[in-house]
């Protein structure tokens, strides 16, 4: 709602996102998304939150708001549909389980997991945090911050706003923990 508190209208996101998956978990079987090629859900409408690369190399994306997933080209930029391969750039962690990849025409990027260098499913949640040294890093590149605290950001200007302020609290309190390891070592 416009004017509610931030923590309200995450709590009202929390609180609907299991019965928008249970409906997507349904939908998806009986509905042909098989040529879907646009960069939001299918099922919700909302932005992809994280990708997932699959062993055959074809990359999903997940929805931040439904989980359900969706295929999309590799180097295509869901959020402005730009697949000038010279202007999405990328980069992985060293051991290569996580990537990034930044388009210079809209300036966000996408978190994405690659099963081929995981031992593993994805899993969003748990992916988005251990992605957060990630966000600095394509934020140091120039990329503008996407998505909520699992979830890329809505097209609304303000919910992208709010969610901005949520994610720099993330990295902030992980900066600290951090750094408060590291006097205790």
């Amino acid at each position: 709602p416009e004017g509610a508190p931030d923590a309200l209208e995450l709590v009202l996101l929390l609180s609907i996102r299991p019965f928008l998956a249970r409906c997507a978990e349904a939908l998806m079987p009986r509905a042909d998304f098989a040529r879907w090629a646009h960069g939001h859900c299918p099922a919700c409408g909302w932005e992809p939150d994280f990708a997932v690369l699959l062993a055959s190399g074809d990359r999903l994306l997940i929805c931040g708001r439904c989980a359900c997933q969706w295929a999309n080209g590799e180097h295509t930029c869901p959020y402005c549909g730009n697949d000038e391969r010279s202007r999405v750039t990328s980069f992985a962690t060293r051991d290569g389980r996580y990537r990034v990849y930044g388009c210079d025409a809209c300036q966000r990027y996408l978190k994405a997991y690659d099963v081929r260098k995981g031992q593993r499913p994805v899993m969003v949640n748990v992916d988005s945090i251990a992605t957060l040294p990630l966000d600095a890093a394509a934020q140091q590149r120039g990329s503008g911050l996407t998505g909520e605290i699992s979830v890329l950001g809505a097209r609304v200007h303000g919910r992208q706003t709010r969610h901005n302020r949520r994610h720099a609290i993330c990295r902030r309190r992980y900066r600290r923990n951090c750094a408060s390891r590291q006097a205790k070592d």
